[in-house]
């Protein structure tokens, strides 16, 4: 009779290879997604990096990352390298290119005197630029 707690440790399916995880991970960002990676094995995990600051971690037969929405972290985790891959193909895309991307803003149409850059200065004029709608 099987057991209530389901199958048996002995009987259930090996989770595979952290490095395999991160390969079959890579794999599918490339082949579903266009999206190069590379992984670097650390010891007990592997890590796949997407993107700076974009990392996912392969580990126990999970796939899982860090991201942040407003200002709280957001930890999540998949089982499969494809949903991991469909998961963390949204996150890059935003990650490459923002929506609040300089890129998108026109052009300034304002004179200014000679340039004069600081880090306050462009701190500030990033600021503003994310506060316009």
């Amino acid at each position: 009779m099987p057991s209530p707690q389901g199958p048996h440790p002995a009987t259930a399916l090996p989770a595979p290879d952290h490095d395999q995880l991160a390969e079959q991970l890579c794999a599918a960002l490339a082949q579903g997604h266009q999206i190069p990676a590379y992984q670097v094995a650390l010891g007990d995990h592997t890590v796949v990096s997407l993107w700076y600051g974009l990392t996912a971690r392969c580990a126990g037969g999970r796939i899982w990352w860090t991201y942040w929405r407003g200002n709280r972290a957001v930890l999540t985790f998949a089982w499969s390298p494809v949903t991991a891959a469909a998961r963390l193909a949204q996150l890059y895309a935003a990650a490459v290119r923002p929506a609040d991307s300089v890129l998108d803003q026109p052009p300034s149409t304002e004179l200014a005197g000679p340039p004069q850059w600081s880090m306050e200065a462009a701190a500030a004029q990033h600021l503003a630029a994310r506060e316009r709608p």
